[in-house]
């Protein structure tokens, strides 16, 4: 489990200005870097445009909006349980993984969605939060 804790003052911070924070610390800290998931050993690339859709996607949520600046933790330790082949154009997989996460001692699941390219390379695209595990999930293998 991935916990995260925040101070105090994010919470006080208008949803627009958690968005831009934590849009600041990935581009200063996160973005570009490679990430290395623990359970399967894919290398995963850190990509503004991931961190983006992610924050700015309608309906993101406060806790969906933290755990942007901490994805390079929630990849490393997620378990992937889901390929499925793409439809987009340079895109042959998006890959699932789930990662349990504690924000401030409140329990969720976190799935983020990683995109492999024809050139073989895997991107951050997206996550969301769920309360419970997803029905497709089966223990975190294929």
């Amino acid at each position: 489990m991935v916990k995260i804790k925040y101070p105090k003052y994010y919470k006080d911070l208008s949803i627009n200005d958690l968005k831009n924070k934590c849009l600041e610390i990935f581009d200063t800290k996160l973005k570009g870097k490679k990430v290395i998931n623990s359970n399967s050993g894919a290398i995963i690339k850190l990509s503004k445009k991931g961190a983006k859709h992610a924050l700015f996607a309608r309906g993101a949520g406060f806790n969906k909006v933290l755990c942007v600046s901490k994805i390079d933790q929630i990849l490393r330790h997620g378990k992937m349980y889901s390929i499925e082949r793409s439809k987009s154009k340079g895109v042959l997989f998006v890959i699932k993984f789930l990662t349990e996460v504690s924000v401030d001692s409140e329990n969720m699941y976190v799935i983020t969605f990683i995109r492999s390219t024809n050139s073989g390379e895997m991107y951050y695209d997206h996550a969301v939060i769920e309360q419970k595990k997803p029905q497709d999930y089966r223990n975190g293998f294929l």
